[in-house]
């Protein structure tokens, strides 16, 4: 049998097993390649947000529209205030987000140590005048959406479409690294994207 034939015959035999490899390989380098541009923690700014109705997509086109330059993705994670479990989700997918977009009910069952007490006049220095959700002299964060008046912000751009039933508030996480100098950090992300957020307000 000359080499040809002997080639051709080992080739018959093992190509099933070529074929797994190239296929692995295909997908290990495709991987790697994903992960080398996927961006990292530093660079992305994450959101929970619990609401009535979200069009989750929808919600995530509006967060890539108003992304700061220096931040390379804005992450939501959206969950359905009724949701049964949605105390859990808060506590364990909370811990790891910038920013809370929540509403009075559940800003007011939840533990607010997880919230970063602000100072009303660097609040108004960094975003102009705005109306603060204070409890017992401590101030948590910024009202975006009135139930009474049905305006806000993060309204029709988010698809919080329609007459929501409660008030909304952001807030932010007191262990986020990404809120400059409201917790004596250098890295503004969040804030430089609450400023985006808060630059128009639905009528």
């Amino acid at each position: 049998m000359n080499t040809r034939s002997r080639f051709i015959t080992h080739l018959k035999r093992f190509f099933a097993l070529y074929v797994v490899v190239a296929l692995a390989v295909t997908f290990a380098l495709g991987w790697a390649f994903s992960l080398a541009l996927r961006p990292s923690k530093s660079e992305t700014v994450k959101i929970f947000v619990c609401t009535e109705k979200a069009d989750e997509q929808k919600l995530d086109e509006y967060f890539e529209s108003i992304r700061p330059e220096n931040v390379r993705a804005v992450e939501s994670f959206v969950y359905d205030k009724k949701d049964a479990y949605i105390d859990m989700f808060f506590t364990i997918k909370g811990a790891e987000c910038d920013l809370f977009v929540i509403p009075a009910s559940l800003f007011e069952r939840v533990n607010k140590s997880k919230f970063l007490p602000l100072v009303a006049a660097e609040l108004e220095e960094a975003f102009g005048s705005v109306e603060l959700l204070t409890v017992d002299s401590t101030c948590y964060g910024i009202k975006i959406y009135d139930k009474d008046t049905r305006k806000g912000y993060i309204v029709n751009e988010s698809s919080f479409d329609g007459a929501l039933e409660e008030d909304y508030y952001l807030l932010f996480n007191k262990n986020s690294s990404r809120v400059g100098s409201f917790n004596g950090g250098e890295n503004a992300d969040a804030v430089y994207l609450v400023k985006k957020i808060l630059s128009g307000k639905s009528s």
